[in-house]
């Protein structure tokens, strides 16, 4: 889906974006982290198909994942910074990010990576955002930890 920048700020400001939240527990998380994607990649492919971006969040113990369709590799709350990197009326391909929020991630508590090139959640899409949580996971896990030692 292309979009304007400007459209794009005006539609995260005012929060006229497609949003649904599941929780999965951490110790089901090998068994349904499947099914929560294929429930975004619908609730994706429905949202832009109504011209909406979307944010798809998936709660694993003290960890958010959110899975957007954006512009560029900021978080939804940041919307104005893209003025920095984008002319105002400049029509952009939407992308989709893995947004991770969690305490023992890193200093900044958020990590974003680019999940796709467009904002279509397939098999392929899929298996990159799994590989991702895994490893997000397993080093929130270990941080954690290792602050506990402190």
């Amino acid at each position: 889906m292309k979009i304007s920048v400007t459209d794009f700020i005006e539609l995260i400001e005012e929060e006229k974006y497609a949003t649904k939240a599941v929780a999965i527990k951490e110790s089901e998380f090998g068994q349904k982290i499947d099914g929560a994607l294929e429930e975004a990649a619908v609730f994706g492919e429905d949202s832009l198909d109504s011209g909406k971006l979307f944010e798809f969040q998936i709660n694993v113990a003290n960890t958010t994942f959110l899975i957007q369709s954006g512009i560029i590799n900021l978080p939804f709350q940041d919307a104005k910074k893209v003025t920095h990197f984008f002319e105002d009326g400049q029509e952009v391909e939407t992308k989709l990010y893995l947004t991770t929020k969690s305490e023992f991630i890193n200093k900044s508590k958020l990590r974003i990576e680019k999940v796709a090139d467009d904002s279509e959640i397939d098999d392929s899409v899929k298996k990159t955002i799994v590989d991702f949580m895994d490893v997000q996971l397993k080093e929130i896990s270990d941080n954690e930890k290792e602050s506990k030692e402190k």
